[in-house]
């Protein structure tokens, strides 16, 4: 199925708004040629203003307050922070409404911290936009074992 098509077909039955994630085997799909948007950043910069043309008015995107595992090492939380502003931008670019929903984290000093960054930097980016919003993902009950 196309995404155009997907996108029709969801809005015709009420969607307007969608979560945009990307893919922890992204490398290997892109390299079989099975993906043709280089994660979720590339299909918002693609794809954002047809977004908006079809009738989706708003994106959740993916936050990742400890980062990304996948950008690996200590420069992942900078690496997850760069790529949510490119995603962030391509959105409001586009006058989409963008949600943050962070990923889960067990820290909570480091979850505030990421918040605060987070929201100083992504907040009024675009003139006359509203502010982004964040949705935390909170941990239930689960033992600690690292």
């Amino acid at each position: 199925v196309d995404l155009h098509d997907l996108v029709a077909r969801l809005v015709d039955s009420g969607v307007q708004q969608l979560l945009v994630v990307g893919g922890n085997d992204l490398p290997e799909r892109l390299a079989s040629g099975t993906c043709i948007y280089a994660g979720a950043g590339g299909l918002l910069q693609q794809e954002a203003d047809e977004l908006r043309r079809r009738g989706i008015r708003r994106v959740a995107l993916a936050g990742h307050p400890e980062g990304h595992p996948g950008l690996g090492g200590r420069s992942a939380e900078e690496a997850s922070m760069r790529l949510l502003e490119e995603k962030v931008d391509s959105c409001l670019q586009a006058h989409l409404e963008v949600v943050v929903a962070s990923q889960l984290s067990f820290d909570a000093r480091c979850l505030v911290a990421w918040l605060h960054r987070a929201r100083c930097l992504l907040n009024g980016r675009a003139a006359g936009s509203t502010n982004v919003q964040f949705h935390i993902g909170f941990p239930g009950p689960a033992p600690f074992a690292r």
